[in-house]
Parts: C-alpha cells; sequence; structure tokens
C-alpha cells in the first residue's frame, strides 16, 4: 500500500484487502483519514487511529474528506484496532484527542 505511515502501521493492515469504505475492490492505499497536516501536526497524523485502507476510486473521491466519511472511517478503524488488541500509543493518544 502506499503511503507514508510507518512499518508497524503498515503491517496491522497488511492482510486486511479489501476497502474499507465501499468494500469491494482490492485496498491499494493506506488513507490518512484526517490528512498529513503540517509539520507540527506530523508528529501525530501517521497514528494507526487515523489509517483506512481504500480502493484508489474510493481514495479520489472527494466525499471522503466530508466528516460524515471521516467518522464512519474512524469508527472502523477503532474497532478493527481493537480486535486486532492494538495497545495505543503517545502518537494515537494525541491523534485521538486531536480529533475530538
Amino acid at each position: 500500500m502506499i503511503n507514508s505511515f510507518s512499518i508497524s502501521v503498515k503491517n496491522l493492515w497488511i492482510h486486511d484487502t479489501i476497502c474499507r469504505l465501499c468494500g469491494k475492490r482490492m485496498a491499494s492505499d493506506l488513507h490518512h483519514i484526517y490528512g498529513r497536516g503540517g509539520t507540527k501536526r506530523n508528529q501525530f497524523m501517521n497514528s494507526a487511529y487515523n489509517a483506512s485502507p481504500l480502493c484508489r476510486p474510493c481514495h479520489e473521491m472527494g466525499e471522503i474528506h466530508q466528516q460524515e466519511v471521516r467518522d464512519i472511517l474512524i469508527k472502523d478503524t477503532t474497532q478493527f484496532l481493537k480486535e486486532q488488541g492494538y495497545k495505543k500509543t503517545e502518537k494515537d493518544k494525541l491523534f485521538l484527542n486531536y480529533i475530538k
């Protein structure tokens, strides 16, 4: 998957190959749900909680930047990470606090 996430975050999603938005196509991108932000925000925007595997057509849709879609993806990612037994890092805590 093409993205700027760390190897450890990419590895969380390595076997999850279906687009988390449409559920129909192969995921090719690990999408930043809230973008990457500026240099100050970069420290936490690569949080595992800000990641969602998407197919190219869904990733290119403008709708993915609407709050309603972001909320769906954050909920889905949170559930996925919980099922994986993922433990929150400081970066994750900063990100989750940022999106409150």
